[in-house]
């Protein structure tokens, strides 16, 4: 299936992707989505950037990983393509979209993330897994003009233990990061 690439190869290296766990995950517990003729809720991975090489992940979910075990020929940047980028934007401004999950890697270093912000519509729910280890202030007040925002924060653990697990993640950053994020008006 056209768009589908990035799962394609996710799935070429072993784990399962977002394309088959989201899709048990509907048929199992959002069955009434498949009613619609229209797609009311869209999953965006921008790409497995991200600056953590958390103790729980794979090489499809995290460069840093891919670098630090040495498995980036394995497991090499992965990213939206400029074309299934372009039609993303395209669904985005004419759709009645009700929610967007956004994943990674880490989205919130994606060049793309901003430029999303720049056109959804504010009626969306947008729903962001974050390492919290990354925080500019004009985004999140751009967010906050969504009518609901959650965030899944990644934290397994605090202080060194969440420094060890999240490597090379620094607490005290996280810390502050969060203690911004809570000025926001989201739900975690």
């Amino acid at each position: 299936v056209k768009g589908c690439e990035f799962c394609y190869d996710v799935e070429k290296t072993g784990p399962y992707s977002e394309r088959i766990t989201e899709s048990e995950h509907v048929l199992y517990r959002k069955i009434h989505w498949l009613e619609s003729q229209t797609p009311n809720h869209m999953y965006i991975r921008f790409s497995n950037l991200c600056n953590s090489a958390c103790r729980m992940c794979v090489g499809t979910n995290s460069t840093l990983w891919s670098k630090v075990t040495e498995t980036s020929n394995q497991y090499p940047f992965l990213e939206i393509s400029d074309s299934n980028w372009e039609q993303t934007k395209r669904d985005l401004q004419n759709s009645s979209l009700e929610e967007i999950h956004l994943f990674g890697g880490e989205p919130l270093l994606s060049p793309r993330f901003p430029e999303l912000l720049d056109i959804i519509d504010e009626k969306v729910n947008v729903m962001v897994n974050t390492n919290c280890t990354v925080y500019k202030k004009e985004w999140f007040d751009r967010l906050e003009k969504q009518s609901n925002v959650d965030f899944m924060m990644s934290i397994d653990a605090y202080g060194s233990l969440n420094e060890y697990l999240r490597w090379p993640c620094k607490w005290d950053s996280i810390k502050r990061n969060v203690d911004n994020f809570f000025k926001h008006k989201f739900n975690f």
